[in-house]
């Protein structure tokens, strides 16, 4: 805890103890808001990459289960990607037309 706070929760003082709470609690609340967004911007952003490889977006809602991400990483290294695989299609295809 921040020495402040444990200096003023020690303290007789029962408004200094309400006024250190507010801004500790302010504080958290802050903390809890600003990460919880930068969260669900991460996780936007893996959802559009994944369905740029041809995957289902939903995906990345792994992120939200402890080592989830550890498991996607290793699964989208060694898994065939939609992509390229239609890529490679593709290619074969106007291939075979020339």
């Amino acid at each position: 805890m921040n020495p402040f706070a444990v200096l003023v929760l020690q303290s007789d003082n029962t408004a200094a103890q309400a006024a250190a709470l507010a801004i500790i609690g302010t504080f958290w609340l802050l903390f809890l808001v600003i990460g919880l967004l930068i969260a669900a911007f991460l996780i936007y952003c893996l959802w559009r990459i994944l369905e740029k490889a041809g995957f289902p977006g939903a995906l990345a809602l792994l992120n939200l289960i402890p080592l989830g991400h550890v498991v996607l990483l290793i699964w989208l290294a060694f898994a065939e990607w939609p992509v390229l695989q239609r890529a490679n299609t593709g290619t074969q295809a106007m291939t075979a037309v020339r």
